[in-house]
């Protein structure tokens, strides 16, 4: 093997494997992430970037992706689309009607039995850029 490092790309559940001469280095994957709990210079490894999502996040990032799936919510916003598309600014007594049942049912799914995130959703929940080395 030449002295040229040699990078394989994997997707993001196996990050930035770089292969040299003498050693492997795991976990290579940069993410630029500027919000809450953020580093200053905004770049963390993988590793940084889990920590500071488990820390301040955990519950909210599992609540996200949990109403992502659920048909309620999914129809809550299909709702507020047409709502807000209407001119009058208000809701029919009906709509209002539907629009409190759906929220009962969203806020009952999306709370029902969380599972902890894992990079993918938490990249997807804060808006982050993971960038391959």
């Amino acid at each position: 093997m030449d002295a040229i490092w040699r990078r394989y790309f994997k997707d993001l559940k196996n990050p930035t494997l770089i292969v040299s001469q003498n050693n492997i280095h795991m976990d290579k994957v940069d993410v630029l992430y500027t919000g809450i709990g953020a580093r200053k210079s905004g770049n963390h490894t993988k590793k940084q970037y889990l920590q500071v999502m488990d820390k301040n996040f955990k519950k909210d990032c599992s609540v996200y992706i949990k109403s992502l799936k659920c048909k309620s919510c999914k129809k809550i916003k299909k709702i507020w689309k047409t709502h807000l598309k209407n001119k009058t600014n208000k809701m029919t007594k009906k709509t209002e009607k539907k629009f409190g049942k759906q929220m009962d049912l969203c806020m009952k799914c999306k709370n029902n039995k969380t599972k902890k995130c894992n990079f993918e959703e938490y990249v997807l929940f804060s808006g982050a850029e993971p960038n391959n080395v």
